[in-house]
């Protein structure tokens, strides 16, 4: 009995003595399916992978077989807070730097 008043002590003095309300996401980025489309255009154009549509299994049709644009990926993605960052990857002049300009700043597109 003498151990579970010690217990009950030491779990009071771990616990914090007010909760906090649920902590708010940030607010997504905004997205513009004008800069999902440019991008896509100019990665088509590079001959780059990512330009091409994909298989998505949310989405109607055969398995793996490609139904999901280029352009509603990165639309998804970014409403759904992922960075794709197509205003950088717009200006990416090879395939091999995609990833590098997708972590650039979104505003400036300049690295980080």
């Amino acid at each position: 009995m003498r151990y579970l008043g010690l217990l009950f002590c030491l779990v009071l003095t771990g616990c914090p003595l007010s909760i906090d309300g649920p902590v708010a996401p940030p607010d997504p980025l905004p997205v513009s399916s004008d800069y999902c489309d440019k991008m896509c255009s100019h990665l088509v154009k590079l001959g780059c992978e990512e330009g091409s549509p994909v298989y998505n299994s949310d989405k109607p049709g055969p398995p793996d077989v490609p139904n999901y644009s280029c352009k509603d990926f990165c639309v998804e993605m970014e409403t759904n807070g992922v960075l794709v960052n197509p205003k950088c990857v717009a200006t990416v002049p090879e395939c091999s730097l995609v990833e590098e300009y997708r972590h650039k700043d979104p505003e400036t597109c300049v690295p980080k």
